[in-house]
């Protein structure tokens, strides 16, 4: 058994602190996290042949997150999260491992202003600050277990992105001209002093930031947003650090009538990047770039109808590394964890719309400065989110249904084009139209228990025409269809199917260690993506359950130096809110 020093320390506080009782209120409260999670997974019928391998393999862990608060005064709170994992096949302690997986202070000063040190999740616009959503985000309703652990074990909370350092926020409000005022501001540190394998030491990197957003009246607000990613040179050894500041400007106003309430807002802001070189014979790279969008939307009285349409420009060079930053880095290979060598040459398989799916160790927690590499199989339109660069068109979304229809649909098209080609002076021209609809069964045919059908559907469009070098055409279509049934108000059965496929051709951008384009790679593309699942899950609420699932899941790719592959799990996974 490995305990952790700091872990101990933790075990002893608990301990300690648990016995202390205030007439008036708790000093000492807990809260947190259970899972166990058991897989076992085997070789399909269907794999090539694979004598090398072992045909099934088994894995899982048990752990415990523990939030700890303790109140030391009325306006003062600190949060400890004490993780206790064991992996299954461990007795006595063995493969038992105990650490702090989160630790912050928070408070208020005199009622006004609010702090917190420590670890913080933050967010600011989707162009300054911003955790945008993850390929497979796409797949279906009965793979949220799967997401629920991606999305905590990597501390994906709400599109936000999980730091360490001082935030202090507040507020103030007028009596006239202004109706309030909130200021905001924060300094972390994404990355500390690293040393390399080359002998050198990694600069420290910080995130600063600032906003200001003032309710000017009821129907006008004005938002005023600042990052920078900075590097300091006298932390390291390297003689290059960078420095990334984002500026941007929101104004937004709001109406409502009878029948439809209306939402305008328009964001504008500009970026600098730069690579300052110790060496005075070395000149600074520098590139400044700036995005600008429109976006109207309008909401019925009722809520059954919502709709909006927008425009976004962003330039080639418009660089904000806190919100360009993927879930998902495609620089270098990916290990798999579920059978990382196929067939009996001990290919290294290709990474999977299941691992994205059931394997979080594949994601990124960090902030990087340069654009990471993605795959066009999975998504090529707006890879890095709506702050993607180089795109400028239409887009918007129809909603109807809302809560208290039997359905509920969804509709989101954007039709975007390159600012500037690349290669060439001709440029991509990008389509994306993704439809969501469920269907509450119970309602209409006046079931008992729950019957709900839900689909969804993406499909993505690249071309650009020119001669045989520069033409190009990629598409790429992922669907998936779930019906879950219920058997008691607490136990259910689902089948859950998924198709993800892409054919064509595109040019992957090469860039050098400063992010610098300096030449392609020609892709060509013909590959589809299955996964399959069915199980019964008992459901105390919407985080506490325990599911049973076996899935059937691989890949069929036209290159010949790829072999098919396809495999099974049994799956068992059980959650608690404590």
């Amino acid at each position: 058994m490995m305990i952790r020093p700091k872990g101990l320390l933790l075990v002893s506080f608990c301990f300690l602190t648990s016995m202390c009782v205030c007439q008036e209120r708790p000093v000492v409260w807990f809260d947190g996290m259970a899972r166990s999670i058991f897989a076992r997974d085997a070789i399909g019928e269907e794999s090539a042949a694979d004598s090398v391998s072992d045909q099934s393999a088994s894995a899982g862990y048990n752990l415990l997150d523990l939030n700890v608060h303790v109140n030391p005064t009325p306006d003062m709170e600190v949060m400890a999260q004490l993780r206790v994992r064991n992996e299954l096949g461990g007795f006595f302690g063995t493969g038992t491992t105990v650490d702090v997986r989160q630790l912050t202070l928070r408070g208020t000063i005199n009622n006004k202003i609010r702090y917190q040190v420590g670890d913080m999740f933050l967010r600011q616009t989707r162009f300054t600050l911003f955790n945008a959503s993850s390929d497979a985000e796409a797949l279906g309703a009965g793979f949220e277990p799967y997401r629920d652990i991606i999305d905590y074990e990597n501390f994906y909370t709400d599109n936000r992105w999980r730091l360490q350092g001082l935030q202090a926020d507040f507020s103030m409000q007028f009596a006239r001209f202004v109706r309030s005022l909130a200021f905001d501001a924060f300094i972390t540190r994404p990355r500390g002093s690293i040393l390399t394998s080359s002998g050198t030491y990694l600069s420290d990197r910080f995130l600063g930031g600032a906003s200001a957003v003032a309710n000017i009246s009821k129907k006008w607000q004005v938002g005023f947003y600042h990052v920078n990613l900075f590097e300091v040179p006298a932390s390291g050894t390297l003689d290059v650090a960078v420095r990334n500041p984002v500026y941007c400007a929101m104004l937004q106003r709001q109406s409502s009538g009878e029948r439809w309430s209306h939402e305008t807002t328009v964001h504008a802001g500009l970026s600098n990047r730069t690579w300052v070189f110790a060496h005075e014979d070395l000149n600074n790279l520098t590139i400044d770039g700036g995005f600008w969008e429109l976006d109207t939307r309008h909401t019925a009285a009722d809520s059954l109808w919502s709709w909006n349409i927008g425009y976004r420009h962003v330039d080639p060079e418009f660089r904000s590394s806190a919100a360009q930053t993927r879930r998902m880095d495609w620089s270098m290979p990916l290990q798999t964890s579920v059978f990382p060598a196929y067939t009996n040459e001990q290919i290294a398989r290709p990474v999977s719309a299941f691992d994205l799916l059931a394997d979080p160790l594949l994601y990124n927690q960090a902030l990087a400065p340069r654009l990471m590499q993605f795959n066009p199989f999975l998504s090529n339109v707006s890879p890095y989110g709506d702050a993607t660069p180089n795109r400028t068109g239409v887009f918007g979304s129809v909603e109807w249904g809302g809560q208290r229809k039997a359905v509920n649909a969804a509709l989101d098209l954007a039709v975007l084009s390159e600012v500037l080609g690349q290669g060439t002076e001709n440029r991509r021209s990008f389509g994306l139209a993704e439809c969501r609809l469920r269907w509450a069964a119970q309602r209409s045919l006046k079931l008992d228990q729950k019957l709900d059908v839900m689909l969804h559907s993406k499909a993505e469009l690249t071309q650009r025409n020119g001669n045989e070098y520069e033409a190009l055409d990629l598409r790429s279509f992922q669907s998936s269809i779930e019906v879950e049934a219920g058997l008691t108000s607490a136990l259910s059965v689902h089948v859950t199917a998924s198709h993800w496929a892409a054919s064509g051709g595109e040019f992957r951008a090469i860039r050098d260690v400063y992010g610098t384009l300096f030449n392609f790679e020609s892709l060509h593309i013909n590959r589809s993506d299955r996964i399959f699942a069915t199980g019964l899950t008992y459901q105390w609420n919407r985080h506490t359950y325990a599911s049973i699932q076996h899935q059937w899941w691989g890949a069929n790719d036209r290159d010949e130096a790829l072999p098919d592959f396809d495999y099974q799990r049994l799956l068992f996974i059980l959650t608690i809110d404590l």
